[in-house]
């Protein structure tokens, strides 16, 4: 009898072996493509004589699936060395072994659920006993989240609400890594992670941040994102290209892995034709950031993904009788993080 999904059990545990050992939280699983293919070389001779040999095998996956927590995408995200950690995938009786992913993507649109899948190859495979079921609480949805696109808006010297440890900015959406705090004679630095230098922490969405120890004069510097046209759909894809390395082998001994890229797109609903024209950036145009922001309506935890260094790539726009204005903007962008 046929393996059924309903009975499937998924697992990824990633580095291991290694230092940084863990089994991810995979969130809620609807897809797995495993597969597996062998190429050949033919070769002819004189008097109609053709010979075909196996010359290589590849290994390839796919798993998609619904996100409940932020670590779901240390799965695809590059290290400070540039790679990305390397995986096992548990499907069901077939551990997938030295995987690493070469696309991770996320999106979401109105009224839908928040995706995330990944792409990528592997070395080996065995069978194992299937891994116990992963039930989550819940699930992200696109309602579950704020979006913020754009320059941002820098403050200096801003004294903000509050008294003792516990202090809040007058604007919201805080850029990870720019808030700079003066307590009575201290300077205090945000990590960009949610963490203060003197071991507090910071609410990025709220601007609220609360000190180590009590402090009676306290001023800010900070960059925030300023508001935003209706998103009605994003798309963020981190990529890498890998390639099997064989030697004298027929089976792959290990992946080669490319320099990690970052792109994305967002539909918007539009105010002016406008909107369509930022795809054609001018030579000097400053970089502008974005943050999305998620909570978990069961937890209450926050997912932050921000990006910087980003520019428009294209833009292109659509309206009709019984539409309003939309523009769909595809971007680039240097580096991503998640917290």
């Amino acid at each position: 009898m046929a393996l059924q999904g309903a009975e499937v059990r998924t697992k990824i545990v990633m580095d291991p072996g290694g230092t940084a050992e863990a089994t991810l939280e995979i969130g809620l699983v609807q897809s797995l493509t495993p597969s597996s293919s062998t190429t050949a070389t033919t070769e002819t001779g004189l008097g109609g004589i053709v010979k075909k040999r196996l010359t290589a095998q590849e290994f390839n996956f796919g798993w998609e699936g619904l996100i409940t927590n932020k670590n779901t995408l240390n799965a695809g995200l590059p290290l400070d060395s540039g790679v990305p950690y390397t995986l096992d995938l548990y499907m069901h009786d077939e551990k997938l072994s030295g995987a690493q992913v070469a696309t991770m993507s996320l999106s979401g649109s109105e009224g839908e659920a928040l995706n995330y899948s990944l792409e990528g190859q592997f070395l080996t495979h065995a069978t194992v006993t299937p891994a116990d079921a992963d039930d989550p609480d819940t699930y992200f949805v696109y309602s579950d989240g704020s979006f913020y696109f754009g320059n941002t808006t820098s403050i200096t010297s801003e004294t903000p609400t509050g008294s003792g440890t516990n202090y809040e900015t007058a604007q919201d959406f805080i850029e990870p890594g720019t808030l700079v705090i003066t307590a009575d004679a201290a300077t205090i630095t945000d990590g960009g992670d949610g963490t203060l230098s003197d071991g507090g922490t910071i609410n990025y969405l709220t601007g609220a941040f609360v000190l180590n120890a009590s402090a009676t004069t306290v001023s800010v510097d900070y960059d925030y994102y300023g508001s935003q046209e209706t998103i009605q759909s994003f798309n963020v894809d981190v990529s890498r290209t890998i390639n099997f390395v064989y030697g004298t082998s027929l089976s792959p001994t290990s992946l080669e892995v490319g320099t990690t890229t970052y792109s994305g797109s967002i539909e918007v609903q539009a105010s002016s034709f406008s909107a369509a024209m930022d795809g054609a950036v001018a030579s000097g145009t400053p970089d502008f950031g974005f943050m999305l922001s998620f909570v978990n309506p069961i937890s209450a935890e926050t997912m932050l993904i921000i990006g910087t260094g980003a520019q428009f790539t294209a833009a292109d726009g659509s309206v009709d009788p019984d539409s309003a204005l939309t523009v769909t903007k595809t971007f680039e962008f240097e580096a991503m993080t998640v917290s």
